[in-house]
């Protein structure tokens, strides 16, 4: 027990309080909750990137259009706002 509260302890130093580690699971997992955060979303969209999805995929498990993935994938990769390819 003393392992798990340490463990969400640092997750809430690293992330930021309100951040919601389970409802990020959901979303990757297909079941995204009713309202995620931006931090949330975007933590969302990166495991799904990691676990190559497509941008179409990461769109529908997270909840939100293609545009939004493209966007945040751009950012995280520190590119510009419009990237021209759809993956």
């Amino acid at each position: 027990m003393v392992a798990a509260s340490t463990s969400a302890r640092l997750r809430t130093a690293t992330l930021g309080p309100g951040f919601d580690e389970v409802a990020v699971q959901r979303a990757v997992s297909g079941e995204p909750p009713a309202r995620l955060t931006h931090r949330e979303r975007r933590q969302a969209i990166e495991v799904c990137t990691r676990r190559g999805l497509s941008v179409r995929e990461t769109a529908e498990r997270v909840g939100c259009s293609p545009r939004t993935v493209l966007r945040v994938r751009a950012r995280q990769r520190g590119g510009d706002d419009t990237p021209n390819e759809h993956s």
